[in-house]
């Protein structure tokens, strides 16, 4: 259990709790209006309950069926996990038949290219989308090898990410297991395996997929205690942020997590050698394989420079703070957006454009009137808006997937919720801070740049651990009010 000061520890719980609430206060509130409103394909009230009160029923029974079968066989356990998993996402993708659209063709047709031997020619080109969003050239290059292996084939993309993702839910219960013990674990894959949005999403093909497994494969490793767990995490965190670059929110998370730990807990001479240690080794590990893998690209003729270093470091900055282009252009499509569209205007100088965006970011810190209220829209939009996946997973809203959204919003609510009681839980587990520092730290980056709620995929996992951590300490009575010791 955790040796932190228990005051520090609230104050952190009380930061995960208010963010929590507010989440589910906007959430509510978004999701409140559109029943109101009635519209064409809108659930009734009453309908939008009795299905979230199905979900969770089937959740209950989910988790008690999995602790069953863990019970008698922990091995047995997670090939059941793993394969109901791959079947929930495998039946999604058969009935959605999704195709490809805006920034996600774009990555399938430039990992085509990467095949075809011509992707260094667009990368290259100022004008072209590589070349100013080249910080996606690992992904695509990562996309180009699984579209090898299945002869470009979509079905066969679809399938490897099926396999990805249930690979993604028994890394939720091995991290868990680890921040906890096997039970939080049971829990935590069984919300994360069974929330809705992440059910939607699954026939898209994107890198969050991939970057949500490599963050959580980053964080089991890094709670190991010996040197090759230590530079396995690095080289899992490397390959995360190459795959995403908002992952290095978790390794940031990390970072934080020893200090906290360090400066709040029981310090002694052999706890800094261990947390200097262990920092140490992450670190290298993680500077060598983003090394090795941004050199490798460049070598193999894939992308023109280091395509670990932005070419536009500012514009996801630009576009939350200042509130959008900085020349009045709106974004036609995936390939013509307004960033790109400035840099048309300026002849592809990304050096003015740079200098420009860094001078229009300082002014927007110093504008707070027009400042806070936008903050407070990209909270909203982040936490509070529904999960816009389904709109690239189906070409129209049926009842079925309106059903299935509200339902999503049900379950979001309902682990936000969990999340924030664990204000209430005294004997946390002091592996758990981890996850509630990435959390804060996703809202709080997220406040600040450009921002879709479909951005809020990556935090799923971690809130599934949380809430799975909370009903933990609840069923133990490791609460801060316990009659037992009154």
């Amino acid at each position: 259990m955790s040796k932190i000061k228990p005051s520090t520890d609230f104050l952190l719980s009380l930061a995960l709790s208010a963010i929590c609430c507010a989440a589910v206060y906007f959430s509510l509130k978004h999701a409140g209006i559109a029943v109101l409103a009635g519209g064409a394909g809108s659930p009734t009230l009453f309908s939008v309950i009795l299905n979230g009160i199905t979900a969770l029923m089937i959740l209950i029974s989910l988790i008690l069926v999995l602790l069953y079968f863990w019970e008698e066989n922990e091995t047995g356990f997670v090939g059941l996990l793993f394969t109901l998993s791959f079947m929930v996402y495998f039946f999604w993708n058969t009935y959605a038949k999704t195709a490809p659209v805006s920034d996600y063709k774009v990555l399938i047709d430039g990992a085509n290219s990467i095949l075809d031997g011509d992707f260094l020619r667009l990368s290259s080109d100022k004008s072209n989308y590589f070349y100013f969003y080249n910080t996606q050239i690992p992904y695509t290059a990562f996309l180009s090898l699984m579209s090898l292996c299945t002869g470009r084939s979509l079905e066969g993309l679809k399938f490897i990410e099926c396999l990805i993702q249930a690979v993604t839910v028994v890394a939720v219960y091995l991290t868990a297991k680890k921040i906890s013990d096997a039970k939080t674990g049971i829990i935590a894959s069984s919300v994360y395996m069974w929330l809705t949005f992440n059910i939607l999403g699954s026939s898209v093909i994107n890198n969050q997929h991939i970057a949500v497994l490599l963050c959580l494969a980053g964080m089991l490793y890094f709670f190991g205690k010996d040197i090759k767990s230590h530079l396995i995490s690095g080289m899992f965190f490397a390959l995360a942020v190459l795959m995403r670059q908002s992952s290095i929110i978790i390794v940031i998370s990390a970072v934080c997590y020893e200090f906290y730990t360090y400066l709040f807990g029981k310090v002694d001479i052999v706890k800094s050698i261990n947390t200097l240690k262990r920092l140490s080794l992450v670190g290298v590990s993680c500077i060598i394989t983003f090394s090795i893998v941004t050199t490798t690209l460049v070598t193999l003729g894939i992308a023109p420079d280091n395509p670990g270093k932005a070419h536009l470091p500012y514009f996801k900055l630009l576009l939350g703070t200042a509130g959008g282009s900085l020349y009045g252009n709106k974004t036609i499509d995936a390939k013509r957006t307004q960033v790109y569209l400035d840099l048309q205007d300026i002849n592809y100088n990304y050096e003015k454009y740079n200098a420009e965006s860094l001078e229009a970011i300082k002014k927007a810190f110093l504008d707070t009137d027009t400042l806070i209220p936008r903050v407070k829209n990209n909270i909203k939009r982040f936490l509070g808006a529904w999960d816009n996946q389904f709109e690239y997973s189906v070409t129209e809203a049926t009842e079925v997937v309106s059903k299935l959204v509200y339902t999503g919003v049900f379950q979001y609510n309902f682990i936000l919720v969990l999340s924030a009681a664990a204000v209430f839980i005294r004997k946390k587990p002091e592996k758990f801070y981890l996850p509630i520092i990435a959390f804060l730290g996703y809202a709080v980056i997220h406040a600040f740049i450009e921002v879709q709620a479909r951005y809020r995929f990556e935090i799923y996992a971690i809130l599934a651990i949380c809430s799975a951590v909370t009903v933990s300490g609840f069923l133990k009575k490791q609460l801060f009010v316990n009659r037992e010791e009154q």
